[in-house]
């Protein structure tokens, strides 16, 4: 190594106290002050107000500072002298043109054992890895299949291993200062540049708000991806109000980009929701909200409530959030079920007496509005009895019902009090009469009819105690017992999530009917992950059912702590897979085909 002398050290930044927030040589940002705020504050003003509130003077000092990074004018600190780093460098660079090194991995590779050697002599790894990054001839190309990246990515590489003799100890070694040049020098480039420097130099590290002015000038400069994709990587959302990028993403049609901004941020998912939710109110007029926003290129045909419910729901599959959470998307998307109700019923007529009752509670939950609307459409489809039915099964006041339903109400109880004062006998010689059970006896069998059960009602136990789910799992729990599995829930109409209501089990001789919605309250989740560890991780127990992927997705949503047991779940078969399997496998031959075989066959036997 070569020796040092004095005059080839390089000038070293004196690096400012933690309170300043700035580091020398960086651009000061006049007219910003920026303490953490408290999670839950979005106070900020518009982003068009944020515009003209900053000076345009910040930007062309961050710019010019940033240009000086890029172009070497002075660089960071190093402790190795210059030409030591350059020499190193040169060899570097040999290894990336050896065409006996075929491939980037191998290449990388090569890369990387230069590396961790070279490494150990430094007494910065960050400052040496940083000034090789900058200083590889392609840098300016700021391209990911460049040598320049090649360094940062196998750097990033090294911080992570058990190479890396300085772990732990990474905040002796990382200053602001070489932080905010990284970040000038990585970014305005392929994205991958920047996502790989966020890891190798912990630039998402607690107490990194000394970036929030710095993300300001790009949102100065309209670059707002850019500008969210890095608020994102340092986990500075807590810095910026909704107005400022979750507002000005959304009207610009870039949800790909809202996805990965409040990814893993259940605050800024919260905040996302909300804001969605009040868009697709019924008093809300979007194109007004858009207006007065003062962004710039609004994406007006994507603006509507339809796309932004649909953009909701996703959002909370995605992150695994309750449709409570938007109570006016899922009051929009109950509306939408009952009216397809109302279309199959009354124009399809596909939809008998029996589930209609179910169905149209499910959609209408607890939701008064949703009472009221139920009533509305049902006369618009004439029927009024059906009206009074639901007015009076809701208990709705006369106020807030039409005025035809009202008097139509009138007359029912009038009928009903003129039936209730008839005589009784009457009453009981129509009900002989009308013995429907008695009719059915006499002109056929029921066998012919229903399934009949393989085994007596005394066989079939309903398990909503404790210690009848004891029992349950006892007999589960017997060596080579075969247990078919099935579970049912209920459906919300998009009110409300989920629930597995009830898990059936049977085995050769008894069947059990786990009701959770009894078993919930009384059982805590040791509990459950027994019970799942009991049914799903025995081997010895040989598991049964057909479409198993939903009923186990159901189950992790209703018990989150379920999913890790079920991890190890074993000797299951899924007849809905293994029918596909087998029909996919099974070719039925052409008769030529057959007579082919028929003839190798015969040629084959002796005569």
């Amino acid at each position: 190594m070569a020796q040092r002398h004095p005059h080839n050290e390089p000038f070293r930044h004196k690096v400012p106290s933690a309170s300043k927030g700035f580091v020398q040589g960086a651009p000061r940002f006049h007219g910003t002050s920026h303490s953490p705020r408290s999670p839950g504050t979005h106070q900020h003003s518009d982003l068009s107000n944020v515009r003209t509130s900053r000076s345009c003077d910040d930007t062309h000092m961050a710019n010019k500072w940033a240009k000086g990074v890029r172009k070497g004018t002075p660089k960071q600190p190093q402790i190795l002298p210059n030409d030591v780093l350059e020499g190193f460098l040169e060899e570097l660079q040999y290894v990336w043109l050896d065409d006996h090194i075929i491939g980037k991995k191998a290449k990388g590779d090569a890369v990387y054992r230069k590396l961790v050697m070279f490494l150990i002599n430094g007494p910065n790894p960050w400052e040496i890895a940083f000034y090789l990054v900058t200083h590889a001839s392609d840098y300016e190309q700021a391209k990911t299949v460049t040598l320049s990246f090649t360094i940062l990515v196998e750097f990033q590489r090294w911080v992570n291993s058990s190479d890396n003799y300085l772990r732990g100890r990474e905040n002796e070694f990382l200053t602001a200062d070489l932080q905010i040049q990284v970040f000038y020098a990585t970014t305005g480039r392929h994205m991958a540049y920047f996502n790989a420097a966020v890891t190798a130099f912990r630039l998402d590290h607690p107490g990194n708000d000394f970036f929030v002015p710095v993300v300001q000038a790009f949102l100065l400069r309209s670059k707002l991806t850019e500008a969210a994709h890095i608020v994102a990587k340092l986990g500075l959302q807590s810095h910026f109000s909704q107005n400022e990028i979750l507002v000005p993403l959304l009207l610009t049609d870039k949800s790909n980009v809202i996805e990965n901004y409040v990814m893993g941020n259940p605050e800024q998912q919260a905040i996302i929701l909300s804001l969605l939710d009040h868009l697709c109110a019924r008093n809300t007029d979007i194109l007004s909200f858009a207006q007065s926003s003062g962004i710039k290129n609004v994406k007006g045909e994507k603006l509507n409530k339809k796309v932004l419910s649909k953009f909701a729901m996703r959002l909370m599959k995605l992150y695994d959030i309750p449709p409570e959470a938007c109570p006016n998307i899922s009051e929009n998307r109950a509306m939408g079920a009952i009216r397809y109700l109302m279309y199959k019923r009354y124009v399809e007529k596909s939809i008998g007496y029996s589930g209609w009752d179910d169905m149209v509670e499910s959609a209408v939950g607890r939701n008064d509005n949703l009472k009221q609307q139920l009533i509305l459409e049902l006369l618009g489809y004439n029927d009024i009895t059906e009206a009074v039915k639901w007015a009076d099964r809701y208990s709705l006041p006369d106020c807030v019902l039409d005025p035809c339903v009202v008097e139509a109400r009138v007359q029912l109880r009038k009928e009903r009090a003129q039936l209730a004062n008839e005589q009784p006998n009457e009453t009981k010689v129509m009900d002989v009469e009308e013995d429907w059970d008695e009719e059915i006896e006499q002109t056929q069998s029921t066998t012919s009819v229903y399934y009949t059960m393989p085994i007596s009602e005394s066989q079939i136990t309903v398990v909503d105690t404790k210690e009848k789910l004891l029992l349950c799992l006892d007999r589960l729990q017997k060596p080579q017992t075969i247990v078919g599995i099935d579970a049912e829930w209920k459906p919300c109409m998009g009110t409300a999530s989920e629930r597995v209501a009830l898990l059936q089990l049977a085995v050769e001789d008894h069947v059990f009917l786990v009701d959770f919605m009894e078993l919930s309250p009384n059982m805590g989740e040791e509990e459950w992950v027994e019970l799942t560890e009991t049914i799903f991780c025995d081997e010895a127990v040989l598991k049964i059912g057909y479409g198993l992927d939903t009923d186990l997705r159901m189950l992790c949503k209703t018990f989150p702590c379920m999913k890790e047991p079920l991890l190890s779940l074993t000797k299951v078969i899924d007849v809905e897979k293994l029918a596909s399997k087998v029909i996919s496998e099974y070719q039925e031959p052409t008769p030529g085909e057959a007579a082919a075989d028929h003839d190798g066959v015969a040629k084959d036997q002796p005569e």
